[in-house]
């Protein structure tokens, strides 16, 4: 006989539901209260210890990244917030330059303007008309280098307005005898001053920085400019090719630019400056800043500027062709002491510490003090570095034959 089930009434059921869902309200609250709290722990380790692993791989790159190239290379910490300064070539080639690369440089450029002493607070304001040009701090006590074309008015008519905007009257102003280097004393400490390049760090298709501000309250203007010949000198004739020995003629030649750049300071990307452009018949050269060498010492110890005198015209065998045959030298390489006579120029000056020593037309330079001297930037890069009343050994071949002639250097008067 089958068992009978009793059938359950509606109210039983409903009964039999509630308590169920009593018991397991009652229990499952006492179980999951713990459960939340082992969860909420666990989330808050987790976090802890991924802000410590986070802060600890930020400190890792930011330690081995010096050491390691490729990690500079994925620009992991590149600001967006701060503007780059993108400059191009004329070879359209881009090369970004940071706010604070031209920031840090900029801090020894200098404006040279017209002296405001009008009644008026309008009228004093210095604004990019006065500009007469810019210039670079040479030493942080006030020595301050431009070109002399922007210069050429009266020095007490003068102001110097620094980075800080920091206005100067001018104390003093030299003239280089021999180049277009201006240099201005104002009373001014602590500025800061530039480092200087080198004259054989220059090498062919360098890129160099041109800067220019025209006024105090303008943004720097910035070029990127490359060296596109080293020796660069192309005379109309054989006379224009004939220089005095203390004549010194820019040979650097810039890749085409905008005119704007004209006596612009220019400086190397390892933030050392080159010295200024100078324009000349719309070509941009290098106004090497190696030529404040020779000067320097006498410049800031008793604030005179001495250049050496030789006195002799040199034409550069190098820039001439077939010269060989009509003078029977070789004209490979060496400087020749040559005769203007078309404009009544001697070979040699009379009294000369070169007429002293002995020194002949048609001699060829080919050293000073045993550098080899094979063309005119050789020449000019080894003769602005000495100093007058210095004593010189100087190489010559003289019909072919080659001989050594001591000479004491005079000054420039």
């Amino acid at each position: 006989m089958k068992p009978h089930q009793s059938p359950t009434s509606p109210k039983s059921k409903q009964k039999e539901d509630n308590a169920f869902s009593d018991y397991y309200k009652n229990n499952t609250s006492a179980i999951q209260k713990p459960v939340r709290q082992k969860v909420l722990k666990v989330i808050i380790v987790s976090l802890i210890f991924s802000i410590i692993g986070s802060l600890l791989t930020l400190f890792l790159l930011i330690y081995l990244s010096p050491r390691i190239p490729w990690i500079n290379e994925l620009n992991l910490f590149s600001q967006t917030s701060i503007p780059q300064y993108i400059t191009r070539s004329a070879k359209e080639n881009k090369i970004e330059i940071s706010s604070s690369f031209i920031n840090e440089i900029s801090e020894s450029l200098v404006q040279i303007k017209i002296l405001k002493i009008n009644s008026s607070a309008i009228e004093n304001s210095y604004l990019s008309g006065s500009l007469l040009g810019n210039g670079l701090v040479l030493t942080n006590d006030g020595w301050v280098v431009g070109l002399k074309s922007f210069i050429n008015v009266p020095e007490s008519e003068l102001v110097v307005i620094t980075s800080k905007n920091e206005i100067y009257a001018v104390d003093q102003v030299l003239q280089d005898p021999v180049s277009d280097f201006t240099y201005i004393k104002i009373d001014a400490k602590n500025l800061k001053s530039v480092a200087i390049a080198d004259y054989d760090e220059f090498n062919l298709s360098d890129s160099l920085l041109l800067l220019n501000k025209l006024s105090y309250n303008e943004n720097v203007i910035s070029w990127i400019s490359r060296i596109i010949d080293l020796q660069h000198f192309i005379p109309d004739t054989i006379i224009d090719a004939v220089k005095n020995s203390e004549e010194y003629q820019p040979t650097l030649l810039l890749e085409k630019s905008d005119s704007l750049v004209g006596n612009a300071p220019v400086f190397t990307l390892d933030k050392k400056a080159a010295g200024f452009v100078k324009r000349i018949n719309e070509k941009n050269y290098l106004y090497p800043f190696s030529l404040v060498d020779g000067i320097l010492d006498n410049l800031l110890n008793e604030e005179i500027i001495e250049r050496p005198f030789l006195g002799v015209r040199l034409l550069d065998l190098t820039q001439t062709l077939n010269l060989a045959n009509a003078t029977l030298a070789r004209n490979d390489r060496g400087l020749m002491i040559y005769s203007d006579d078309e404009k009544n120029n001697p070979s040699i000056i009379s009294k000369s510490p070169a007429e002293k020593a002995g020194l002949k037309k048609g001699d060829i330079i080919i050293s000073l003090n045993d550098n080899t001297v094979n063309n005119f930037k050789d020449f000019q890069e080894q003769f602005f570095s000495l100093t007058a009343d210095q004593l010189i050994t100087i190489g010559i071949e003289r019909d072919g034959i080659a001989q050594e002639v001591k000479v004491t250097l005079d000054k420039v008067k």
